[in-house]
């Protein structure tokens, strides 16, 4: 009943409204009367309701987080399924095309966790503009302003809209070597910026469609690789909420995503369509997420059964959208500890 899917029902978004603070538990409880009637709404009160988080100062240096891991064997060279060399999954056996590439570079450290702002010495950032088809795609592009090239990273919103805060993390990317481009796929409807509310923007990632989806975030990869500052064909990408999501549903679709890391991200509609990702998984889960937590067994099972590499991190007490340090459920101890790995992540499967 709260699980997300190909035809985004509507008790989802007042779910996600609700989760994020921008609706009351009276607001809510109203609309799902409308959608579901008294009984299955008066449940879905009391299992939906959001966490009580308060982010702390920005001098305090959050605890790290405890996290429950699970890593799956690496995939077998010998995998039929395997793309040409130039996108095959890190763990596969180096050909000997690609042992004459240049050697990779090694990972800087990982920066501090925190906001970037935008007038951050050593980073470029600004708007930019591509074709998905005939539809013009919009995103905002930062990176390492000297240096590179460097490798990529697609940071794919909620379901709230390209806003503020995925650009303050495509700019955390951009200060920890990557060059991040964090997408808007409202650019269809007009943009993110031509909705006048969260609420309004919600409702249209509703009307989006998963081929639309995918077909903007394959132009995103083929826009990102043409860039002279970017690095190789191994292109990253992650997703929170509703972008989570898509981040699962574009690594089983796009062969030069080498690596993904979903925030709270439902399994991808299609579980068949696992067999295809080339994708490292870091799977970033809330403990305190049901309704997205109920998905993982099944899209874990078919991980496990076709080999792929993949790694779970369960952050105990923490709830849906707890990365968000814009919004209520923000947890600061986990949302640190998930950055750190993040981009120890990317670091490993895209720097060669």
């Amino acid at each position: 009943m709260c699980l997300e899917g190909p035809n985004h029902p509507p008790i989802d978004y007042v779910i996600d409204d609700y989760q994020h603070g921008l609706i009351d538990r009276r607001a809510f409880l109203s609309r799902a009367t409308a959608l579901l009637g008294v009984s299955a709404a008066s449940v879905l009160v009391a299992a939906c309701a959001p966490q009580q988080a308060t982010a702390p100062a920005a001098t305090a240096a959050p605890t790290q987080a405890p996290a429950k891991a699970t890593e799956a064997p690496k995939p077998a060279a010998t995998n039929t399924t395997a793309p040409a060399p130039t996108t095959a999954p890190p763990t596969a056996a180096p050909t000997a095309a690609a042992t004459t590439a240049p050697a990779a570079k090694a990972a800087p450290a990982v920066p501090p966790y925190g906001t970037v702002p935008a007038d951050t010495a050593g980073i470029s950032a600004e708007m930019v503009t591509f074709k998905s088809g005939s539809a013009d795609i919009k995103g905002y592009l930062a990176r390492p302003a000297t240096g590179g090239p460097n490798p990529a990273v697609i940071v794919i919103h909620e379901n709230r809209g390209l806003t503020p805060h995925e650009q303050d993390l495509a700019r955390r990317f951009a200060r920890a070597g990557f060059v991040a481009l964090a997408i808007d796929l409202l650019s269809r409807q007009g943009g993110s910026e031509k909705f006048a509310t969260q609420q309004e923007k919600t409702a249209a990632i509703g009307q989006t469609k998963d081929d639309e989806n995918v077909a903007d975030l394959k132009a995103a990869v083929a826009y990102l690789k043409a860039l002279p500052a970017v690095q190789g064909s191994k292109i990253g990408v992650t997703g929170f909420c509703w972008g989570g999501q898509r981040t699962n549903i574009a690594a089983v679709s796009i062969p030069e995503i080498a690596a993904a890391i979903p925030f709270y991200g439902a399994a991808p509609t299609n579980l068949d369509d696992v067999k295809n990702t080339n994708a490292a998984l870091l799977m970033i889960y809330a403990g305190n997420d049901d309704r997205i937590n109920s998905t993982r067994p099944a899209y874990e099972a078919k991980l496990k059964e076709t080999n792929k590499t993949y790694q779970v991190k369960v952050y105990d007490g923490a709830g849906h959208a707890f990365n968000n340090d814009t919004g209520p459920n923000f947890k600061a101890d986990a949302a640190k500890d998930a950055w750190e790995q993040s981009v120890t992540w990317f670091n490993k499967y895209l720097r060669s």
